[in-house]
């Protein structure tokens, strides 16, 4: 049970993304059952938010080369030269509520942001290496490099949820005011769009922090991960 601070209280949101098949003992068959509970303030939206199964997409993008020798050398001129060998594709998204009061020539807007992880939108893109006539060991090979590098985008995916959960610790108040309502409305807009531009700026810099530290994951060593390599069987 979650243990929800002074003015919060406890709610259980499912995770409700579709499932194919649905399983036999799903509660909600066809959507994902798994529960996560949430500590929310009074008139705050429900996250949108997935489980684990369901925080991102994985799109395959294959890759030829003439043999395991070929990728090897192609994939490291590629990471010397500072390209990266897949992406992923961060989103977060906000949900405002707006509360305005005041009257005829002192009207007030006040909007609460809150912030979340678009699952939807959120996609790492993996390449797929082959050659023809690849032996056992060419393709665990593969694989071994592909885990490291997949372990390296999933490194973006955390950042990003790890930046919402730091704003969630605290809504945030956007304030305005205007001679009436819409005069009002549109000053805490031109204020959102500045906290909005903020907090994207924030969250890209973190995540260009992260690939500059570990050279998009050939040097994942950097914070205690695997380097991203492919090590033919020969070698």
């Amino acid at each position: 049970m979650a243990k929800c601070g002074k003015g919060k209280v406890e709610k259980r949101v499912l995770c409700g993304e579709v499932t194919k098949p649905p399983h036999t003992d799903e509660v909600n068959p066809g959507t994902c059952s798994r529960v996560k509970v949430f500590c929310l303030s009074p008139g705050e939206p429900e996250p949108d938010w997935a489980c684990w199964q369901h925080r991102y997409q994985i799109v395959q993008n294959p890759r030829q080369f003439k043999d395991c020798a070929d990728a090897a050398a192609t994939l490291q001129k590629e990471a010397e030269a500072d390209i990266p060998a897949a992406t992923t594709a961060y989103q977060i998204k906000n949900k405002v509520v707006y509360t305005t009061g005041g009257k005829p020539g002192n009207y007030t807007c006040d909007a609460r942001v809150y912030w979340q992880v678009d699952w939807k939108s959120t996609q790492i893109n993996m390449p797929d290496y082959s050659w023809p006539n690849m032996s056992a060991a060419d393709k665990a090979a593969v694989q071994s490099a592909l885990n490291a590098l997949r372990a390296h985008e999933e490194g973006h995916v955390d950042i990003t949820e790890e930046y919402v959960n730091e704003l969630s610790q605290s809504s945030i108040k956007i304030s305005g005011s205007g001679a009436d309502r819409d005069s009002a409305r549109l000053s805490c807009d031109v204020a959102l769009a500045i906290h909005e531009a903020k907090i994207a700026g924030e969250l890209r810099q973190r995540q260009r922090d992260y690939d500059d530290k570990t050279h998009h994951g050939a040097k994942q060593s950097e914070i205690g991960g695997v380097d991203v390599k492919l090590v033919c069987p020969s070698e």
